[in-house]
């Protein structure tokens, strides 16, 4: 029996819209170079989720992005200082809004389950998006709280024993295949693909469902799990 639902938070339930590229772009005419913000933030993430797979001990994302930075600047042969400059692509973090369909369709679900998120994130940026909302969830866990990134294993087990769950009474709703999907199934919890661009091609990593918004989620569990 499905008794709680765990949301990502970024591009599932949070949009981050055009903010990171803003921040890149800010971040390049501060220092007088000129290059495409897009195609600099697309090497960015790869970067960072490089990072994030190969470090040792644990780092938050302020200090990641600051490491992350540091290693464009010597690729791209940038003179700057990244701990300056990486103020901007922080302060993109915060302000950020719900999808339209988010809040709706939570309040819906409240009715029946518990409604938890859990992000690869720092948690003051978090914290500040959700903002009076807060009392709609029943528990936030951070990446930076749980010390520890998606698609570890031992993130969801740690979520789990700290909700007091058992793998086979949630679900978990995210858009990323990796981070969320593969993470979650390896974890043997019920995983839903939220693909709000419908861009999910067919590949080794099998969503259990899949959903195009929010408002979907409730039939899918029902049909599926109850």
């Amino acid at each position: 029996m499905i008794k709680a639902i765990f949301f990502d938070c970024y591009g599932t339930i949070i949009s981050t819209g055009t903010r990171s590229v803003e921040a890149v772009k800010k971040i390049l005419d501060s220092i007088g170079v000129s290059m495409d913000a897009g195609l600099f933030y697309k090497h960015w993430k790869n970067i960072h989720r490089d990072s994030i797979s190969k470090q040792k001990e644990f780092k938050n994302e302020k200090e990641i992005f600051t490491d992350d930075l540091k290693i464009l600047y010597e690729h791209y042969n940038i003179k700057s200082n990244a701990e300056n400059d990486i103020i901007y692509m922080l302060n993109s973090l915060f302000d950020r809004s719900f999808f339209d369909d988010t809040l709706i369709t939570i309040n819906k679900l409240k009715d029946k389950y518990k409604i938890f998120i859990a992000s690869n994130s720092d948690t003051e940026p978090l914290m500040q998006n959700i903002g009076n909302n807060i009392n709609l969830f029943d528990g936030v866990f951070t990446s930076e709280d749980l010390m520890v990134y998606k698609p570890a294993k031992q993130f969801f087990e740690k979520m789990l024993n700290l909700s007091g769950y058992k793998n086979d009474e949630i679900v978990y709703v995210g858009d990323s295949l990796i981070d969320d999907i593969y993470g979650a199934k390896n974890a043997r919890i019920y995983a839903i693909l939220i693909d709000r661009k419908n861009e999910y091609k067919e590949n080794d990593i099998k969503p259990d469902a899949i959903i195009n918004d929010l408002s979907g989620l409730e039939k899918v569990i029902e049909k599926n799990l109850t």
